[in-house]
């Protein structure tokens, strides 16, 4: 009852948006693909982003593009969790509002960047510089092999190279790597009997995302000692690393670009983003599949419909 309440209290505020309008489009399907966990208040904080769109609360409107207002500095007064129903995981959202209280709506927090709109300089910050996309990349590489070979020469993929030079011994794997940011929920597994522990291995950064993220400018020593930590506080320290020689490994372990690397038009934040795939969504490039020989076969076997 309490819960009940909660929310319906709480869509009093928030459940009647109507921002711009002009652009919104409703999708019963995006709508129905989430469920509630919670939605609360929350404090005061400020962001800014050009990312990805604004939403009703329950993702069924989308409002506009971010992009549209670039200069805008969101601050937030409530957030919720969703759970998406097709990944078996769970996303949360912040609802924000323009200062002048003329825009606002929920948008994915790892859209969200932390304080108001930087004051831009250089000689022409009309012209950020392009993105630098290798002609191979997760998704363009025709074979584990072309993928492996970018990520150990392309100048974009060496945070890549150096996670993966911690698990000595290893094979990349293309499939398990397009695999490793949307990896199954332990019941997705269970339900088709890959629930093994043992033998298969799956390790993202989760509510951690933003803050790696924020360190892409720091040494790279220093990012990959934080990263080791973790690493070892979900039981893959340095020597269990090393007894995973000959396993498979899925990699997709990357940075967004730099915001002053794209334009609004290039719509285009990651090297690893999925061609085609649902630009409102973001996909969370630190992930990592491992996978024993013994178990390689029957994973493809059981998944290759979704590779």
């Amino acid at each position: 009852m309490g819960l009940v309440l909660g929310v319906a209290i709480l869509n009093a505020f928030w459940g009647t948006e109507q921002v711009g309008s002009a652009s919104s489009q409703y999708s019963a399907q995006r709508s129905n693909s989430v469920k509630l966990i919670w939605r609360h208040r929350m404090g005061k904080h400020v962001f800014h982003t050009v990312k990805g769109a604004r939403y009703s609360q329950h993702l069924g409107v989308r409002y506009s593009e971010n992009s549209d207002l670039p200069d805008v500095t969101w601050v937030t007064d409530a957030h919720e969790k969703l759970y998406r129903k097709a990944k078996g995981s769970s996303a949360i959202y912040y609802h924000v509002k323009s200062a002048d209280g003329q825009h606002g709506g929920w948008i994915w927090r790892g859209y969200l960047t932390a304080g108001t709109v930087p004051v831009q300089t250089g000689p022409d910050p009309e012209r950020p510089r392009k993105a630098e996309i290798p002609a191979v990349s997760l998704y363009t590489a025709k074979s584990s092999v072309a993928y492996a070979r970018a990520i150990q020469t392309e100048p974009v993929y060496r945070l890549s190279k150096a996670v993966w030079q911690l698990f000595p011994g290893t094979k990349l794997n293309l499939e398990l790597s397009r695999m490793a940011i949307d990896f199954p929920s332990e019941n997705g597994l269970r339900d088709k009997g890959m629930l093994d522990k043992k033998h298969i291995i799956h390790f993202d950064l989760g509510n951690d995302w933003g803050t790696f993220q924020d360190t892409r400018d720091q040494p790279l020593t220093t990012r990959l000692t934080w990263l080791k930590k973790r690493l070892a506080q979900q039981g893959l320290p340095a020597t269990k690393r090393q007894s995973l020689q000959g396993w498979s490994i899925g990699l997709d372990f990357v940075d967004d670009f730099p915001a002053a690397a794209t334009t609004d038009e290039d719509d285009v934040h990651n090297v690893n983003q999925k061609p085609h795939g649902d630009a409102d969504e973001h996909p969370l490039h630190y992930a990592i599949v491992l996978i024993s020989p013994e178990r390689l076969h029957s994973f493809q076997a059981a998944y290759g419909d979704q590779q």
